[in-house]
């Protein structure tokens, strides 16, 4: 009962904040998994309390910073500050907040954004806003996700890339040039818990993705983005743990592995290894005195290289 009626107040409180413009929020995509706060910049945007609705004019001068190792950095409006948290499932709470103590302009926010911090026990959100709530229905502060510098140099629709994913998936973006790949090592799945990688590609170039694991019941799929149905281009089930794609337009894909349902079901765990490369270049045949030449054999030549060596596909 408790857990249904913590279910409605969270439609409630994000229902409010919908129509005051201060956030998005979509039923399916509600978490209270810590993983959702890591990874980002989250601006404060307003706040709302049975008394009062706080709308922050410039929320770009009030932010946190949450690290895994339990620290969080916070720009108070003219000031900085650091401070120490606790997250569990649905759970958060800070420790005391330093910040420096420069006099900020009349209006300003800082002292009732500091306050408020110290006070919050409770958090749920999604991949693009984070609400902490205040104690005994006090209140609730709303957050929108910023994206990082490296997304933003990337060129990755990272927007688009997001709204495909399920609460169980963590986008990690690749800024991958031209010509370059990456090798993920040691990724894991666990259940339906994964990673998914999103990489921008220009026009007139190829992705490649291959996937290596001792685990069967591992494949994945690739979507374009700007396809928000949800089908994938490529079904690793069906098409296998190779998949080259011709980027006809400038297109961000989302690489997604997975389990087999049956094997996330039982909470199967799954080890691998995915390279993603950018070739350069759409298809080219290769032609000798009339004769049609063997395409490179990168699986081949991959297996040849030692940990240090890093292959490049040559077209000549």
């Amino acid at each position: 009962m408790k857990k249904f009626l913590d279910w409605i107040s969270c439609i409630l409180i994000v229902s409010i904040f919908g129509s005051a413009n201060l956030g998005a929020w979509s039923a399916e995509t509600v978490t209270k998994d810590p993983d959702t706060i890591y990874d980002a910049t989250w601006e404060w945007t307003g706040t709302i309390t049975p008394v009062e609705e706080i709308q922050v004019p410039n929320p770009e001068n009030y932010w946190i910073k949450f690290s895994r190792d339990g620290s969080a950095m916070l720009q108070v409006d003219c000031n900085k500050g650091r401070g120490d948290f606790k997250v569990s499932p649905g759970k958060i709470s800070f420790g005391p907040i330093a910040t420096t103590r420069m006099a900020c302009p009349e209006g300003s926010l800082d002292s009732r954004f500091a306050k408020d911090l110290g006070e919050v026990v409770s958090f749920f959100g999604d991949s693009q806003s984070l609400y902490l709530e205040l104690p005994v229905d006090a209140g609730t502060l709303h957050f929108r996700r910023v994206a990082s510098e490296a997304e933003v140099q990337s060129g990755v629709d990272v927007e688009g890339a997001k709204s495909l994913l399920s609460p169980d998936e963590t986008l990690k973006v690749l800024d991958i040039p031209v010509g370059k790949g990456e090798v993920l090592k040691d990724m894991k799945i666990q259940g339906y818990k994964s990673d998914a990688f999103a990489v921008a590609v220009p026009a007139g170039n190829r992705l490649r993705v291959e996937l290596k694991t001792d685990n069967t019941s591992t494949y994945f799929n690739v979507h374009d983005t700007r396809d928000q149905s949800g089908a994938a281009i490529h079904r690793g089930d069906i098409d296998g743990p190779i998949a080259v794609i011709n980027a006809t337009e400038p297109v961000t894909y989302l690489i997604r592995p997975y389990l087999y349902r049956a094997a996330a079901r039982r909470g199967e765990t799954s080890d691998y290894t995915l390279w993603v490369d950018v070739l350069e270049g759409g298809p080219t045949e290769l032609v000798d005195v009339g004769s049609e030449m063997p395409p490179v054999d990168i699986e081949g030549a991959r297996a040849l290289l030692s940990e240090d060596e890093t292959l490049k596909i040559l077209g000549v």
